[in-house]
């Protein structure tokens, strides 16, 4: 590889209204920083795509990390499962 065709890129300064959420959803390691770097809230549950982003969120101070160990489908199957839709809403760490 010469060139990579992505460069990951913090928007800066985002605000965000967690008053709603219920838990977070990171499908990525990059998502889990980014969404780290946008708050400082780290006890509501983080739901993860796979063991290397449980990794990085564990590693950033996330607290309550379910891993489904790298398959989005098993993601789904494990928020549908622990998540109750009434109790508010999922924010996606991207």
């Amino acid at each position: 590889m010469i060139e990579p065709m992505l460069a990951i890129r913090p928007y800066g300064d985002v605000a965000l209204a967690l008053e709603n959420v219920q838990a977070f959803l990171l499908t990525s390691a990059n998502g889990a920083r980014a969404l780290a770097d946008a708050t400082t809230e780290r006890r509501l549950p983080a739901y993860v795509v796979g063991d290397r982003t449980a990794a990085a969120a564990c590693d950033l101070g996330f607290k309550n990390v379910h891993s489904a160990a790298g398959d989005t489908h098993a993601l789904a199957e494990l928020v549908l499962a622990q998540v109750n839709p009434k109790a508010g809403v999922l924010l996606h760490g991207a």
